[in-house]
């Protein structure tokens, strides 16, 4: 997973990078035994609260603090969730009212109405999610933000292990995300995020009528060239599939592909 010294690794020493590009593909297709990915659980990364700023890090031998995550970006995409009831209410774990893995379309109950009762036989209702008031600014309770939840999901390849992390950024960390991904587009020459060798902070922000809070930083560490690219992509195109379908499953931001 991400460095536990924090200095960063080069990018000749990851794992990835000491395995032939075809002799990968050819283990993960026997080990998969022909079957394709559709529901997994890969380590998963959330911001933490009360406006802590280091990142907690599953690994086969427990949870790893460190203050930045480091690795190579393997996809990125922006998902939505709906609770009619809040967090309080229900004390967590309730699947979305409505759900878009894609950010663009949701499908489920987003008319809801808190506490009220779906009808076994009732129809979810498929609609754009910019049409949709729950994603207009100013229709969360608190009367700030929007009151579907709009979450940015990067797929990351650390430096140890093959295995992908996924990162989800809460939305107050959607803007530093957003800024990021087009800032790479305003390098000389641009680069593109397949190319971008990354590090993720935490920074504590001051809640202004709210708590305090953590939103994610971003640096470009490096650039990848083409020998690196071949074999993060023999990786990248066996997860990139089932990361289109991931989808935040409950309101404390827990994410799985469907």
């Amino acid at each position: 997973m991400a460095s536990a010294s924090q200095e960063i690794v080069p990018l000749q020493k990851y794992s990835v990078m000491q395995i032939d590009p075809v002799e990968l593909q050819e283990a993960l297709a026997d080990n998969l035994g022909g079957e394709q990915i559709r529901e997994f659980d890969l380590p998963t990364v959330k911001i933490p609260s009360g406006g802590q700023t280091s990142w907690s890090v599953p690994s086969v031998s427990g949870e790893k603090i460190v203050k930045t995550i480091e690795g190579v970006i393997i996809a990125h995409k922006w998902t939505r969730g709906y609770w009619a009831d809040s967090l309080d209410d229900t004390g967590g774990g309730q699947p979305p009212d409505c759900s878009a893995p894609d950010a663009r379309t949701g499908t489920g109950f987003p008319f809801r109405k808190p506490g009220e009762v779906i009808a076994p036989d009732a129809e979810p209702v498929t609609m754009a999610c910019e049409e949709c008031p729950n994603s207009q600014f100013g229709s969360a309770r608190s009367g700030r933000g929007q009151a579907c939840q709009h979450r940015k999901l990067i797929m990351l390849l650390p430096p140890t292990g093959l295995l992908p992390l996924i990162v989800n950024l809460a939305p107050t960390s959607g803007q530093p995300a957003r800024d990021f991904f087009l800032g790479l587009s305003g390098e000389e020459p641009p680069v593109s995020y397949r190319r971008a060798h990354v590090k993720i902070g935490l920074e504590k922000v001051q809640g202004q009528g709210v708590p305090d809070y953590a939103k994610a930083t971003f640096e470009l560490v490096d650039t990848i060239d083409d020998e690196v690219l071949e074999r993060i992509n023999a990786i990248g195109d066996v997860f990139r599939t089932a990361f289109a379908t991931a989808r935040v499953v409950n309101a404390e931001g827990d994410v799985k592909a469907v």
